[in-house]
């Protein structure tokens, strides 16, 4: 480092994803929520209905919300479009910058 009064170490981080027990990124809040809206609804089931209420309610919550968090992180954090088969594009579409007049 140079002794000048701007100079100062930079942090980067290790360039890589979060991951905590599995899950990655912004999926870990994801799973975190599921799994607290998942107690919270159980306690209210419970505290409401009875034991056993809140036990399937959590149960079910619990397993549908990480359900989708594991199925959201395998298709990847960002939506993208799966598309099936051959795309055919236009002929205009191929032809570069102000040859074409359909352009």
């Amino acid at each position: 480092m140079q002794d000048t009064p701007f100079a100062y170490a930079v942090y980067k981080g290790l360039q890589r994803p979060l991951v905590f027990l599995h899950f990655k990124g912004v999926c870990i809040y994801w799973g975190i929520g599921s799994i607290f809206l998942g107690l919270v609804v159980g306690m209210l089931f419970f505290s409401l209905l009875g034991f056993l209420w809140g036990l399937l309610s959590m149960i079910l919550i619990l397993g549908i919300g990480l359900g989708i968090t594991l199925k959201k992180q395998k298709q990847g954090l960002y939506n993208k479009r799966r598309t099936r088969g051959a795309v055919m594009l236009p002929p205009t579409f191929h032809r570069s910058y102000g040859q074409g007049k359909n352009l």
